[in-house]
């Protein structure tokens, strides 16, 4: 049936009433011995729940109700209440006892007249008798929190039994023996609706308690749901569900430059000095073809020229390019021309979990389960029920306690410390990391474009394997024409203590010796260095030593002693070192450092740091306050500093005082771009100075521009520098420039269409990195070797319809992919139906939209009109009936 609407009308205000009949009207008791208002009754509650449960939530109940659980005897337990009052009172309490979870307490009344205590069926009124008769109905079925499946079951108020249970085992996750819980679940079953969480909620709900010898069910028949359960033992392992390599590249043919362009100098001194960089990587999926381009003072050079694949845990790279130093600890990085292959670290999305011993927990339900590390949280995810290993990723690296909060369902919550270790010197344990590399080692030549290549070869293979969750072992070899070595490897991380040592030998007799230590004992850190290294045949030569003579480089001893310890009285910290090198002089330092705490008011915190340290004859004292001021927009710092110092070679102390402060401004979101302004004013005995810095992120781009005035001893001087960053992008789709942030890798956000007022954050992993307007392209720069997902979040003063959902893409280096939304503009409106009697459209759906939309019994509406539609459309049970949307100002 089609009607026509009479009208359509945006409304300020409405008011509704509604009415309810009292509690006691429905309310019988056994045998049909109709209705009875009493004024008064004893009442009594008698309840099979477990007295642990009764426990966790007597006070709760006495105190928000009013009435008091006993829970002395065993079960059933007696929940009285002794009182003698009204029959709507007694039944208003049975009422809020079944919303606790008491499903099976019954009211025991009596009479004023002494008649004999009878039971009060207040569940099946008169008439309705039949409900206390087998039910079969479609059920819910959620295992650890999440929805499995719907089946048929059948219930009374005491069982309740799966009509096909094997569709119930068949959907449920990770069993060791189906058949074992399938025998569980078959036949009558115990419903233990007592443990249902009603709509109050209870943490002492949702769970059963003790755990189930092999499977159970907790029924709720208020809301026809069904929980399983299955014991821990019968449950697998989880994996944490992190892939071992990086999907796929999601871009096909793609070209990206990235420039940075930079400018110093002086207005008396107009002779800048400038350079114009920027990497250009023209890529095709995983592949790609990677140009380092330089252009500085007059002189253009390509630094890097290659040809690169990583993919699947490999890399390949073939051309000029920086050698790689990775696993070892001697040898320099070297610029050679040559190729190389090797384990690809970047496209192993598992190597931060990896890396780490295997955190395992069991969940009884889908739980949401966080990481902490010294009480700072490092990870927050929802994972499903039954054993499952913990995603670490996100952790650092070193060997610590964390502590494991889960919090499931019903929002118990529980608290776990375990030992955890992790390295990235600790490879995989499923397999080893390795690389080989062959070429001719290069060097700058001022009149080349490319790197000079020198005479003979430079090899390396480097090889990395893991023992245990906390020791790995390793070594490599590097040759060239000249020199040619053995280093063996080894690293190990427990708890408190770090070791790793190195050592090499050549074929000449040049060897080196390195050791790493670190040691934490409660509040003390004691780190330590060591590194000697032997090639005294190569030092003899004399001049500038290069990797085309030696692989080992100059013989150098050096060591670091460093200790360290926290108090509630400040950070107290101890260094000594010494350096030694070929062809300079031995230095020894000490050196001493004091941090106060930090003292907060107001806005504002002070801090206090003294350090004195004594290198060779010299010494250095140095006191400084800094007081920092934070409110709105504004970040305001000062600085004053005292410092004496002496200089044996002149014989001389120096003492002077340095007073610094720093006012900052940030737009936050005032703008859709993000701009800061920093200022500063300083002054030094007779130097003194002023600077000021303006810092833009734009769609397009960065820019930062700072102009410093100075005065030392006298003489004024003027500096400028500048600095600006960009993308260029070439797509199948087109060509696009910007990026805020410069990097490898990007989208180009496309929205098509247009919105007035409306402007749209751009979020990567849900966290805003960009913005974006209708109408425009937008380049997002993100790094390589990463799955993301992209999603658009509205902002400004309007409303807009977006068309599109969550983008997730793969990002290899050079890869740009296009991502394209439509936008359209939206209005908010409030409104009325009616037919032309005046009769509101009530309960009605409403077609024409994007969404969901309804009326209420008055025909009254809310919903999001977009500017196209020019229709609305409205269904009810009975008929069909449209309106055309009348002009209205927004």
């Amino acid at each position: 049936m089609v009607v026509r609407c009479l009208s359509l009308w945006l409304l300020l205000a409405v008011s509704v009433s509604a009415v309810a009949q009292r509690a006691d009207d429905f309310v019988g008791v056994p045998g049909g011995t109709g209705y009875f208002s009493d004024d008064a009754v004893r009442v009594e509650f008698f309840c099979s729940l477990q007295s642990q449960l009764v426990e966790r939530q007597r006070d709760r109940i006495a105190s928000t109700y009013g009435w008091y659980l006993d829970v002395g005897g065993n079960a059933p337990l007696s929940c009285l209440r002794s009182a003698r009052v009204p029959l709507q009172v007694a039944f208003d309490w049975l009422e809020r006892a079944r919303n606790f979870g008491f499903d099976d307490a019954q009211l025991i009344y009596e009479t004023a007249d002494g008649a004999a205590p009878q039971a009060a069926d207040v569940w099946v009124p008169p008439g309705f008798e039949a409900l206390l008769e087998p039910q079969l109905t479609l059920a819910d079925v959620f295992f650890g929190g999440r929805k499995v499946g719907s089946v048929m079951v059948i219930y009374t108020p005491d069982k309740v039994e799966f009509q096909a249970p094997e569709t119930v085992v068949n959907a449920l996750p990770d069993l060791i023996e189906p058949l074992r819980v399938l025998q569980s679940l078959s036949g009558a079953l115990d419903p233990n609706s007592a443990f249902a969480c009603g709509f109050r909620g209870n943490n002492a709900c949702g769970r059963l308690d003790p755990i189930p010898e092999v499977a159970g069910v907790i029924w709720d028949e208020s809301r026809f749901r069904l929980d399983v359960f299955v014991n821990p033992e019968q449950l697998a392992v989880r994996g944490a569900n992190i892939g071992k390599y990086l999907p796929p590249s999601s871009a096909e043919w793609s070209m990206m430059q990235t420039l940075y362009a930079a400018l110093s100098g002086s207005f008396e001194q107009p002779d800048e000095n400038y350079s114009l960089s920027g990497v250009n990587t023209i890529s095709f999926r995983e592949n790609r073809l990677v140009t380092d381009i330089n252009v500085a003072n007059d002189r253009f050079s390509i630094d890097e020229l290659t040809v690169e694949r990583d993919f699947e845990g490999l890399s390949y790279r073939g051309g000029y390019f920086n050698g790689d130093s990775s696993f070892l600890s001697f040898g320099t990085t070297n610029s050679v021309r040559g190729v190389s292959i090797g384990t690809s670290i970047d496209t192993r999305t598992d190597l931060r979990q990896s890396s780490g011993n295997s955190i395992e927990v069991f969940l009884a339900t889908r739980s949401l389960v966080s990481i902490y590390k010294d009480g700072r949280l490092i990870s927050s995810r929802n994972y499903d029920s039954g054993n499952q290993e913990l995603d670490t990723t996100a952790l650092p690296g070193g060997s610590y306690d964390i502590d494991i909060r889960i919090v499931d369902a019903s929002g118990r919550e529980t608290v776990e410390t375990r030992f955890y270790v992790k390295s990235n010197q600790l490879p995989p344990l499923d397999e080893p990391n390795w690389y080989v590399e062959l070429g001719q080692p290069t060097r700058i030549n001022r009149d080349e474009v490319l790197r000079e290549v020198n005479d003979g070869y430079l090899a390396k293979a480097g090889y990395l394997t893991r023992l245990s969750d906390t020791t790995a072992i390793g070594g490599g070899v590097i040759a060239n024409n000249n020199q040619q070595a053995l280093e063996v490897d080894f690293f190990s991380l427990n708890r408190g203590v770090q070791v790793d040592l190195s050592g090499i030998y050549a074929d000449d007799g040049g060897y080196g010796f390195n050791l790493v230590g670190q040691l934490n004992w409660s509040t003390w850190t004691v780190s330590a260095n060591y590194r000697e290294i032997d090639n005294s045949k190569f030092d003899d030569e004399g001049g500038s030593i290069t990797s085309a003579d030696t692989v080992l480089g100059t013989s150098i001893r050096q060591s670091t002693l460093n200790v360290t310890k926290n108090t509630d009285y400040g950070y107290f910290s101890v260094q000594a070192r010494q350096n030694e090198r070929d062809g300079q002089a031995r230095t020894e330092a000490l050196s001493f450092r004091y941090s106060a705490p930090v003292w907060r008011f107001w806005d504002s915190d002070l801090s206090t740091q003294f350090e004195y340290t004594q290198e060779d004859s010299d010494w250095l004292a140095l006191l400084s306050v800094n007081w920092r001021f934070n409110r709105g927009r504004w970040n305001l710092n000062l600085k004053p500093e005292y410092q004496a110092n002496y200089i044996d070679s002149i014989d001389e102390q120096l003492n002077d005082g340095f007073f610094e402060a720093n006012a900052n401004w940030s737009d936050q979101d005032l703008f859709m771009s993000d701009l800061r302004v920093y200022s500063s004013a300083y002054k030094r005995g007779d130097f003194e100075g002023a600077s000021i810095e303006y810092d833009h992120q734009l769609r397009y781009g960065r820019a930062r521009a700072q102009v410093e005035h100075r005065n030392v001893n006298g003489v004024n001087s003027d500096n400028l520098n500048l600095n600006a960053s960009t993308s260029f992008i070439v797509t199948e789709q087109g060509v696009a420039m910007g990026g805020q942030q410069q990097s490898q890798s990007a989208v180009v956000v496309n929205l098509k269409g247009e919105a007035a007022g409306v402007w749209f954050d751009v979020l990567v992993d849900r966290r805003p990195v960009a913005y974006a307007v209708p109408g425009a392209s937008t380049v997002v720069t993100l790094r390589p070797f990463e799955t993301y997902t992209i999603e658009l979040r509205p902002r400004g003063n309007g409303f807009a319809d977006l068309e599109g959902d969550i983008r997730t893409v793969t990002l290899y280096p050079g890869n740009v992919v296009d991502l394209d939304w439509s936008v359209e503009a939206a209005t908010i409106v409030f409104g009325q139906v009616l037919l032309p009697d005046g009769t509101p459209v009530a309960n009605a759906l409403i077609e024409g939209i994007k969404g969901f939309a309804s009326t209420d019994d008055y025909g009254l509406f809310q919903l999001e009109l977009a500017s196209s539609v020019s229709a609305l459309e409205f269904v009810t049970r009975d008929y069909r009936c449209s309106v055309d949307v009348p002009e209205f100002e927004s």
